[in-house]
């Protein structure tokens, strides 16, 4: 496994490349980063519809010290809603994921996470689940023979469609964030019992990890400091032998850039314990 950790606002870091210098300088060996516009926000982003070729170059020499680099794609933030039964949003949402997947072919990048996003109508369960069976398919043809994953981010609403990630093809997996699992009571992983259960469960379906702590009432806190059960964690990831990377994806109000180097330590420790 590498150990990596999310471009968003690192101390008083808020520059996209001086953060990724910054996990490169302190021995980290993956990095993730956001693609959607910045529309005001306060993280530094890499805006994949704006970006020349220059722009192109220069983030594929920065994430070449890495052994593995993954995008986080535009999401709900950006009104992206792959599960909408709205059939003209549910088509925009699945072709705005393209120029993303050919940014991480372009830079080497291997797995890009969606989220499913949640749609604000009053639709029937059963239409929400048909119009994201009919996405996944279409990302997992999105995806054949680009060399890049699409993995959907667990989330609360996404508890009841494990079953459609699991069948669907090669090409779309699952990030588990473990914060998110947590949300909702353990919606996330409610039915399996534990977020170890969640991965057994998934298996070779689970090709990345977004990794925070959660403490009944807050996500994105740093690891170790809340209430999530990482011998579990690590132990079922060992288990279905996966091999992806563990990003660290902490609140910049919350966290400091030593509390990337202390959790580095701590997943190093269960990797070598």
């Amino acid at each position: 496994m590498t150990i990596g950790g999310m471009v968003w606002t690192l101390g008083e870091m808020t520059d996209l490349y001086e953060q990724i210098a910054w996990f490169a300088d302190n021995g980290f060996s993956g990095v993730g980063f956001h693609t959607q516009p910045n529309y005001g926000l306060e993280w530094a982003t890499f805006d994949v519809r704006e970006a020349s070729a220059d722009d192109r170059r220069k983030l594929k020499e920065a994430l070449a010290p890495f052994d593995e680099a993954a995008i986080h794609g535009e999401s709900f933030t950006c009104d992206i809603l792959l599960a909408s039964p709205n059939e003209l949003i549910r088509r925009a949402s699945v072709e705005s994921v393209r120029d993303t997947v050919h940014l991480a072919a372009e830079v080497g990048v291997k797995t890009v996470t969606l989220h499913k996003g949640i749609a604000t109508a009053q639709w029937a369960h059963d239409e929400l689940r048909a119009a994201f069976s009919r996405t996944l398919e279409e990302l997992a043809e999105m995806a054949a023979g680009s060399g890049v994953t699409l993995a959907i981010e667990t989330e609360p609403t996404l508890e009841t469609c494990y079953d459609l990630l699991v069948e669907v093809g090669p090409g779309v997996g699952v990030t588990i964030d473990t914060g998110h699992a947590c949300l909702d009571d353990g919606a996330g992983y409610r039915e399996f019992g534990t977020i170890g259960n969640l991965i057994r469960h998934l298996g070779d379906k689970v090709v990345h990890m977004h990794v925070h702590d959660y403490d009944g009432e807050h996500d994105h806190i740093a690891i170790g400091t809340g209430d999530i059960d990482w011998a579990d964690i690590m132990g079922a990831l060992q288990e279905i032998g996966y091999e992806g990377m563990l990003c660290m994806e902490y609140s910049p109000e919350a966290t400091t850039p030593q509390d990337y180097i202390a959790g580095r330590e701590m997943l190093e420790g269960y990797l070598t314990g």
